[in-house]
């Protein structure tokens, strides 16, 4: 909000932008929906705007998340044609950035055809202090994209250091999620890799079969 809030139709383009960054953590457009769509649309819908916009902003925005790396499609199509996970990635950046892009253009467009609101622009204290508090959150892309593109370690690898820095970092430095939360995230990612695992299954057998 702090970087695009202050155009009309701000939270719009917060929504295109926390899907790129999202998309650049989960690389599933399903994670990204479940993850985003929980606080966002309701946060919309408060400011303003239709709901059936927010909705359909981001289940739209969501589809960044297969292309912006890390990517689990890339990683599978990586795996099935014997290609570089890291070239699959350095690939998807520019496509990622410029379908991001896209996505703003009908958001400006409706956002004043339908004179959605603007966020107050932050002064610069103001941001620093976002900036701040949300480099921590902000390291997660940082360390997994880093990590593969400079060969520290392999994508199976970096998804084990995100998940323990996810774990360990937010309840030092957001004083959340709380212990007791802990089984029902683990549950939801369970269900959420069941169906990502599902998709690899039957990849693979269509893969066999094209073959």
């Amino acid at each position: 909000t702090a970087v695009v809030g202050r155009f009309r139709g701000g939270l719009a383009y917060v929504n295109v932008a926390d899907s790129m960054v999202f998309g650049g953590i989960s690389g599933s457009a399903v994670a990204d929906v479940a993850a985003l769509g929980t606080f966002l649309i309701p946060q919309m819908e408060r400011k303003g705007y239709d709901r059936d916009f927010a909705t359909a902003l981001t289940v739209a925005t969501a589809v960044v998340a297969p292309i912006i790396p890390p990517s689990i499609i890339a990683v599978i199509y990586a795996w099935m044609s014997d290609q570089s996970v890291a070239a699959m990635f350095a690939a998807g950046v520019i496509p990622g950035l410029l379908v991001g892009l896209g996505m703003a253009v009908p958001v400006f467009v409706i956002s004043r055809k339908r004179n959605y609101p603007r966020e107050e622009p932050p002064t610069l204290r103001q941001f620093l202090r976002v900036l701040w508090a949300a480099t921590p959150a902000l390291m997660i892309p940082i360390i997994i994209m880093g990590g593969i593109l400079f060969g520290i370690f392999t994508p199976t690898e970096a998804a084990a250091v995100a998940a323990v820095y996810a774990l360990v970092v937010p309840p030092i430095f957001y004083r959340q999620p709380s212990w007791r939360e802990l089984p029902s995230l683990f549950a939801d990612s369970a269900r959420l890799s069941g169906v990502i695992g599902l998709i690899i299954g039957f990849v693979g057998a269509f893969g066999w079969v094209l073959t």
